[in-house]
């Protein structure tokens, strides 16, 4: 992880600092998600206002959304230059929708990602805001040998330590299991590649509100009386993993992390 091995074992400063950029990294992702989906620039949607930060997004207030009523088109005109910089800055141009695809690839997995394909945003508008108020470090755990990108090209090594770890518990035969992790090793290359995964959890604020975007009905979420979003506290639980390979004079070099399942929506997105 980077960290002195001093600061592992006598500090809990290496886990205040994962948490840290977990908390950032889930933050960050969740406004590409919305930016990617709904063509919003990412600057918008996440706001840097304090040390939290902040997610929010409202499309039923978008210029794209349908052709604006007389009076709008009469508020607009008074509004001037204000109410154009305010509608251009909803506005993302092709340039910095490739940078947010690129960006949001890069940070989700591509499982992870593939869950909010198939949203269409021309049938809903949302409003949703979310402000993470704490983060804690949950757990992570080392899987020696390969990683989830020797699986991709190798789908046979799926599940290889769960068949060890099933073996050992059914036999109990350290041989066999030594055996087993020789093969694993052979079949994996042998390059002294290895995958931290962690776990975070993160304490937000939300509200959320989905529209049928050519009826205007609620279809998901909730509002008072007056019309104002109700909020609520969700904690959400964060996975993500990092390929490390073998450095010089016996180091490690560190790859980037990658968000790869949140809420066990993909019950933890395993591989290994």
């Amino acid at each position: 992880m980077g960290a002195p091995w001093y600061q592992i074992f006598l500090t809990g400063g290496w886990e205040r600092e994962l948490a840290d950029n977990f908390a950032w990294a889930f933050r960050r992702s969740v406004a590409g998600l919305l930016s990617k989906t709904f063509r919003v620039p990412m600057n918008v949607i996440d706001i840097d206002e304090d040390d939290n930060g902040m997610v929010e997004i409202d499309t039923t207030t978008s210029p794209t959304n349908g052709s604006s009523t007389d009076s709008e088109e009469e508020t607009i005109s008074e509004a001037g230059d204000d109410a154009t910089s305010n509608a251009s800055k909803r506005e993302i141009s092709e340039a910095d929708m490739e940078e947010t695809n690129a960006l949001v690839e890069a940070m989700l997995e591509e499982d992870l990602l593939a869950l909010y394909k198939n949203i269409d945003p021309t049938n809903i508008q949302i409003k949703f805001k979310m402000r993470p108020l704490s983060w804690h470090f949950e757990s992570a755990f080392l899987v020696p040998m390969f990683t989830r990108d020797h699986v991709k090209r190798d789908p046979s090594l799926k599940g290889a330590y769960q068949e060890i770890e099933t073996e050992f518990v059914e036999s109990g035969s350290v041989a066999k299991v030594r055996e087993m992790g020789e093969k694993l090793n052979k079949q994996a290359g042998g390059g002294g590649m290895r995958t931290l995964i962690a776990e975070v959890s993160v304490d937000c604020l939300e509200s959320l509100q989905v529209y049928n975007a050519e009826t205007g009905e609620l279809i998901q979420g909730s509002v008072d009386e007056d019309g104002t979003a109700k909020e609520k506290e969700v904690q959400h639980l964060v996975r993500m993993e990092m390929a490390t390979s073998r450095g010089p004079e016996g180091g490690r070099l560190l790859g980037s992390w990658q968000v790869i399942d949140i809420d066990d929506m993909l019950e933890g997105n395993v591989w290994h």
